[in-house]
């Protein structure tokens, strides 16, 4: 992520995924926060269907990736 419109995107993206109660996406940390009883599943498929942005599990933590064209 590299602005704020990043930031409104991906929190948009998380929150509409059901049983998300709760998104804190920081710009600086690079980090998104989830708090609800949705999957990681549901919460990848949903940054992965995205045409910028990708994502992956890694070691207990969601990789974000923005992608350029």
């Amino acid at each position: 992520m590299s602005c704020g419109h990043c930031v409104s995107e991906v929190t948009q993206v998380l929150r509409e995924v059901e049983g998300v109660d709760k998104v804190n996406v920081s710009l600086e940390n690079g980090e998104a926060a989830v708090k609800g009883s949705c999957s990681i599943e549901d919460l990848l498929k949903s940054i992965n269907e995205t045409p910028v942005y990708k994502a992956y599990w890694y070691e207990k933590v969601i990789v974000f990736i923005f992608i350029i064209f």
